[in-house]
This record gives structure tokens, C-alpha cells and sequence, in this order.
């Protein structure tokens, strides 16, 4: 099993080369356009994911969700939601369980989604909950995509406005990434480590839907995921997502 350094500093990260985009990016924000991205998600059966939200600068007001990214190793199809709308043939993508979404912190997105469209997502597996096992102590992925690839990932469209129309070229680029990295970093850590990969991704999927699970199991997945989740969630306060750096991407 390979290891990796267990963190990594502003300034080496600083003089890292950029991370590029090995794939394509479409812009889905006409509904007529929906389908023709889901089947090719589908048929990928395993699939990058992330979200970008406007950020809000006045305390206490929040916009609802924008963007949804999902990513295969070719594409990544960057739906915008709010032009979409309701989508029950997406909504359907997101809870099926047979088609592996791999995000990072993925709780929060969750909860934003409830904003776009009343869903119960499955099938999702959080890259957070595997590098300590491989040595890694840090949780942004920016951070840990630097100590597995050597590469940074930018982090200058964070803040940008993700209800823009249209969106930038270096947006589109940014949201990108955030998805199609975590599904890189999972392809990688399954070839570091495929039993644990294999068994830690059905363990987190089993409890956040509560399944029964064998009593052999319960100590190993009560060290590596949460609780089940409810649904819906109660609104809670959500963190920022510049302090826990859980959207790094862009260009």
C-alpha cells in the first residue's frame, strides 16, 4: 500500500505547477440538454461531483444553489440549475446508488441541494473519509490533491458569481476541476489500496442509508464514517467555504 506525506505548507504548495483539466467541459442550462448528459453519466458508472453556490457577503443571507458538477474522466457537464430548474431525470441520477458519485465534504451539498430540488442523493462516497488511511492528514482538496499528484489546484474563481451568464471561461474551468479531481484521487487510491477503496466506499454508502450491517463490520465503518443521515435536513448553519476549503478550483 503506498503512503503519501501527511501535510503539506502555503509556501510549497505556492511553487507547485497548476493542475489541468484532462477532459472536456459542457454547459448544460437549457432542460432539452439534460438527457443527453445523464446517459453518458450513467453509462460512466462512476462520476466526479461537486457544487458551487454565489457567495453571499451580507451575514446571515445565503443564495441558493447554482451549479452542479459531475464529471467522468472525458467530461464534466456543469448543469446549472437555476436556468434547469426542477429536473427529475437528474434528481433520479443523484439517488441512484449503482452509479458511484465521488465528492469531497460532501454534507454540505446536500444540504444546498434541498434548495434546487427536493432529492434524497445516494450512492455518494467522500474522499475525506479515506487519506487518512494512506498517511494524509489534510482535508482541503486543493491540499490533497497536491500531496497525491504534485500538482495545485487554483483557487482564484472561489468567490467568483456563479449565477453569472454567462459563466467564464475560467469559471467553467474551476468548477470543473472540483469534480473531475475527486474522481481522480478516488481512480488513484484504488490503485494505492483496492480492498480498502472497495470496502470503506460500500461501508459509507450502507450507513448513510441504513442498511443493516453485519456486526463484523460495525467497528471498522464506525472508524472511517458518520451516522446515517436524515432527510431533509434541518437547516443549519453552514460553514464557510473559505475556511474549510472544501471548493478549490479554477484557473
Amino acid at each position: 500500500m503506498k503512503t503519501y506525506e501527511p501535510k503539506i505548507g502555503k509556501e510549497e504548495l505556492a511553487v507547485l505547477p497548476l493542475c489541468s483539466l484532462r477532459g472536456k467541459i459542457m454547459v448544460i442550462d437549457e432542460p432539452s440538454q439534460v438527457e443527453y448528459a445523464v446517459n453518458v453519466l450513467r453509462e460512466a458508472r462512476m462520476i466526479g461531483f461537486d457544487t458551487e453556490t454565489r457567495p453571499s457577503f451580507v451575514k446571515g443571507f445565503r443564495y441558493h444553489i447554482a451549479l452542479l458538477q459531475l464529471s467522468t474522466v472525458d467530461i464534466c457537464f456543469l448543469f446549472r440549475l437555476q436556468l434547469i430548474g426542477h429536473n427529475e431525470q437528474l434528481k433520479e441520477l443523484l439517488e441512484d446508488q449503482n452509479v458511484i458519485k465521488v465528492g469531497l465534504s460532501t454534507h454540505d451539498d446536500f444540504h444546498s441541494l434541498q434548495s434546487w430540488m427536493p432529492c434524497h442523493p445516494s450512492g455518494f462516497v467522500d474522499i475525506q473519509r479515506m487519506v487518512g488511511h494512506f498517511g494524509i492528514q489534510e482535508l482541503a482538496l486543493q491540499k490533497i490533491y497536491a500531496l497525491v499528484f504534485g500538482e495545485r489546484i487554483s483557487k482564484s474563481q472561489q468567490l467568483s458569481n456563479w449565477e453569472a451568464i454567462p459563466l467564464t471561461p475560467a469559471q467553467q474551468l474551476y468548477a470543473a476541476i472540483d469534480a473531475w479531481s475527486c474522481m481522480r484521487l478516488f481512480r488513484q487510491f484504488q490503485a494505492d489500496d483496492p480492498k480498502f477503496v472497495k470496502q470503506i466506499s460500500e461501508d459509507m454508502i450502507v450507513l448513510r442509508f441504513g442498511v443493516t450491517v453485519p456486526k463484523k463490520k460495525v467497528e471498522t465503518m464506525a472508524k472511517f464514517a458518520k451516522p446515517k443521515e436524515r432527510w431533509p435536513h434541518r437547516y443549519h448553519k453552514r460553514k464557510s467555504k473559505k475556511n474549510d476549503n472544501n471548493n478549490t478550483q479554477g484557473s
